[in-house]
């Protein structure tokens, strides 16, 4: 299957669990965003020389930076702790949101949407 034009957005991408996921998605052949309020270690992490990985700027809690990262997403991954607030996510794609799978129990869950 060409994966060339299937951009994964992967949310907190230079994190423990996020990088293993973005080096995944990689040897895969997958485009990888990786969305971080630390974009700048992305470069450090994976270097610079990777055509078809970026890395941009946002924050889980700012609407407007989520919508940036997942415009023209393939698909998206995302590691989050359940809280009483909703997620930005959700509210920020122009369609509903398919949650595959959802923890809704306290502590960390996977959504993939």
């Amino acid at each position: 299957m060409a994966t060339n034009d299937r951009t994964v957005t992967v949310f907190g991408g230079t994190g423990f669990l996020g990088r293993r996921i973005v080096r995944h998605l990689r040897d895969r052949e997958f485009p990888v965003r990786i969305a971080s309020r630390h974009p700048d270690r992305a470069h450090r992490q994976f270097g610079s020389d990777d055509p078809l990985l970026q890395s941009l700027e946002a924050n889980i809690h700012d609407e407007g930076s989520v919508a940036d990262a997942l415009a023209g997403a393939y698909g998206v991954w995302l590691l989050k702790w359940n809280r009483a607030r909703s997620s930005s996510v959700k509210s920020a794609t122009s369609k509903p949101a398919s949650v595959i799978f959802e923890n809704t129990t306290p502590g960390p869950a996977l959504s993939f949407l």
